[in-house]
């Protein structure tokens, strides 16, 4: 579990008052891929070299309770 992902999206879904994060992740780096991937992130675009993902907060609730034992 990465709980740096967990503390990003708790401070920019609740804290910041975001909706909806987004970022890329190389294509290469299928480990990250699929982790985002699991944690209900969608890949919204793409080119040679980066997936373009977005989340919602309303997906993040969603799997939060699964994770909430790696919050404070």
């Amino acid at each position: 579990m990465n709980l740096s992902l967990l503390n990003i999206y708790e401070t920019g879904f609740y804290n910041l008052g975001f909706d909806m994060c987004h970022f890329d992740v190389r294509k290469e780096n299928e480990k990250v891929v699929k982790f985002h991937q699991r944690f209900g992130a969608k890949i919204v675009d793409e080119d040679s070299d980066n997936f373009y993902f977005e989340i919602y907060k309303k997906h993040y609730e969603a799997i939060k309770p699964k994770y909430k034992r790696y919050l404070p």
